[in-house]
């Protein structure tokens, strides 16, 4: 887990320089002790990727949930995330479900093999927004009506989910609808060596 506040306020310079030290030196010695713990899974608030409506006239500008937020977290942490092999990045912050692909520079990156529901081999952070459980403003974020091409799944459902680490090459995840409660999507990454660069 990782703040990403102190990068969206200006006030907080040396705080995000604390953070981003302490990000690297984490890393540095997660990869180190990879064979024990090959998964290397990231938590925070703000995503570093979501779908915004572009079919609405400025909504890139006005949705700082997921737009604004985004460009200014990705220059900081986008790069540092693919070269230290994280595994997963999920997030919060805009009230509605998005599981993604595989992305680096805003870029489906392809995996040995992929369908809607399996990656085997990602070559990049796979990201998922959960931030469905539902807050006091009103019910959640409705869901873009225009996706980017890297978002493989969306619902602006109350829900929670659930992270299943089989083995060192096997994970599950498994997204429910909270009014359902069913699973509404599901996500099987595989592995066949530790990281993926």
């Amino acid at each position: 887990m990782y703040n990403t506040e102190c990068f969206l306020d200006d006030d907080r310079g040396a705080e995000s320089l604390t953070m981003i030290n302490w990000l690297r030196e984490d890393l540095e010695k997660a990869n180190q002790n990879r064979e024990n713990r090959p998964w290397i899974i990231m938590g925070t608030h703000h995503p570093l990727y979501c779908s915004v409506d572009y079919g609405k006239p400025m909504s890139y500008k006005s949705n700082s949930d997921c737009g604004e937020d985004t460009e200014v977290l990705k220059p900081i942490l986008e790069d540092l995330f693919y070269e230290n092999g994280v595994d997963l990045l999920i997030t919060a912050h805009v009230h509605n479900y998005e599981r993604d692909a595989a992305i680096y520079k805003n870029k489906t990156v392809k995996s040995d093999y992929d369908d809607l529901h399996i990656h085997i081999n990602p070559k990049a952070p796979i990201h998922i927004v959960s931030g469905n459980a539902g807050n006091y403003e009103g019910h959640n974020d409705p869901v873009s009506h225009t996706p980017q091409e890297w978002a493989r799944y969306l619902s602006n459902d109350y829900g929670y989910a659930r992270i299943v680490v089989h083995n060192s090459t096997h994970l599950y995840w498994e997204q429910f609808s909270a009014l359902d409660k069913d699973v509404i999507d599901y996500l099987w990454i595989v592995k066949t060596k530790p990281r993926y660069n």
